[in-house]
């Protein structure tokens, strides 16, 4: 694994991106494998029970399927996060105060959500 992360109750890790190049009538060709997250943990927290470390295809019918590689995790108390190599955050779990990136309306993210902005309104400022 390139990374891995635990939680209070779940772990989650990434593959190592592996770039390979053939050659298919007389052009190269590159393929990239890995990139892949596997987890282990309840339902509660990672939206599926996996109880043994199991690979965790969270974009199942997406037809962007393909073009997600995942470089880094992390794992909080009930909730994780997965960047992907084009530097897309995408988090999942329990979002209690929008600690996600989500609305706060959202009280369990049950699959990988894209956080589309981060932003805080500044607070205590010198002027």
């Amino acid at each position: 694994f390139y990374d891995v992360s635990c939680g209070c109750s779940q772990t989650i890790a990434v593959t190592a991106i592996v770039e390979t190049e053939s050659i298919l009538n007389q052009s190269k060709v590159r393929t990239n494998t890995g990139g892949s997250l596997f987890v282990a943990g309840p339902a509660n927290v990672l939206g599926s029970n996996f109880f043994s470390f199991g690979q965790y295809d969270c974009f199942q019918n997406c037809s962007q399927k393909d073009s997600k590689y995942f470089h880094s995790v992390s794992a909080g108390f009930t909730h994780q996060a997965a960047v992907t190599v084009e530097g897309e955050l995408l988090t999942w779990g329990d979002n209690s105060n929008g600690c996600c990136g989500h609305l706060d309306t959202m009280k369990f993210v049950p699959k990988p959500k894209l956080v589309r902005c981060l932003f805080e309104t500044p607070k205590d400022l010198a002027l």
